[in-house]
């Protein structure tokens, strides 16, 4: 949509909302009418701009079930603290608001629940794009070896808060980030018809699919699409800074890394990616789509 054709954002507003609150509930009347489990995303929530998704007022006061999501997101954050440029109407930016346990199996992990969002969100971008996306350990989605979105998860009292930023429309980006970030609009060979709004939507259905699966299909659908594995990367750990061949990723529990001297493991709660060889990465995941 060109700047002359933009909606007012109060119209677009309301056509988000009307649109993902529509796809809820047919996904709740099917699945009570084959006896399913509810959705795990029942409500939605639009907003104008924000800061951060993960820190409006309508996503700490929310229910369980519920996402929001904004048109605009001026000062969002990764992992660690790290910040993520101003949206402006090129991203995408979301919270679900989660059970503490989102599975209704309770010896299910709930560190998987990171695993399972990235896997949705490939998927979702692999749907409205073509191809295969790549996951970077631990939460990174990335084409070509540059960085296409991630995933933030933060505790709030007994409930999960679950965010994912893509980037979707971006031509440019700032200085700091021009030989490390893409989007699809960039690698996309047309993306004249593409919302913002068909990825959400693409996104919420991917996330619903995926949740629902065991953990066993969850972590060969990452493995699948991992690309850390066989590349060269600096890591900060409590002890200091590891560098090496990344020999093997368990997105639950850690990576095994190949110094000049050994195989060390490296807790995930305790290591960072700081470096990545992005040269030598491989541009496509090899292995069947799951």
């Amino acid at each position: 949509m060109t700047a002359v054709e933009r909606t007012p954002l109060s119209l677009e507003r309301a056509h988000w909302q009307q649109s993902l609150q529509g796809d809820i509930g047919e996904r709740l009347t099917f699945a009570r009418k084959q006896n399913e489990r509810d959705p795990t995303l029942r409500r939605a929530v639009v907003l104008e701009e924000v800061a951060s998704t993960q820190d409006a007022p309508e996503t700490i006061t929310a229910r369980t079930g519920t996402i929001v999501t904004a048109l605009r997101q001026t000062r969002g954050r990764g992992r660690l603290g790290r910040e993520w440029a101003d949206t402006n109407d090129d991203g995408l930016a979301l919270t679900c608001v989660l059970a503490s346990n989102p599975w209704s199996d309770p010896s299910t992990s709930v560190e998987l629940l990171a695993v399972a969002s990235a896997v949705a969100a490939a998927r979702a971008i692999e749907h409205v794009l073509g191809g295969v996306v790549g996951i970077k350990w631990p939460n990174d989605l990335v084409l070509r070896g540059r960085k296409l979105g991630g995933i933030l998860i933060e505790r709030n009292r007994d409930r999960t808060l679950l965010g994912i930023g893509i980037n979707v429309h971006q031509r440019t980006f700032p200085h700091e980030l021009q030989a490390t970030a893409t989007s699809i609009a960039q690698v996309a060979a047309d993306t004249e018809s593409l919302t913002r709004l068909q990825v959400l939507r693409a996104l919420m259905q991917e996330l619903e699919v995926v949740l629902a699966m065991d953990a066993a299909r969850i972590l060969s659908a990452y493995h699948s699409r991992d690309v850390l594995t066989g590349t060269r990367a600096e890591f900060a750990t409590p002890t200091g800074a590891v560098e090496g061949e990344v020999c093997s990723v368990d997105p639950l529990r850690g990576l095994v890394v190949r110094t000049k001297t050994s195989e060390q493991f490296l807790p995930a709660a305790t290591t960072s990616v700081t470096s990545w060889n992005r040269a030598a990465a491989i541009e496509e995941t090899t292995g069947q789509r799951r």
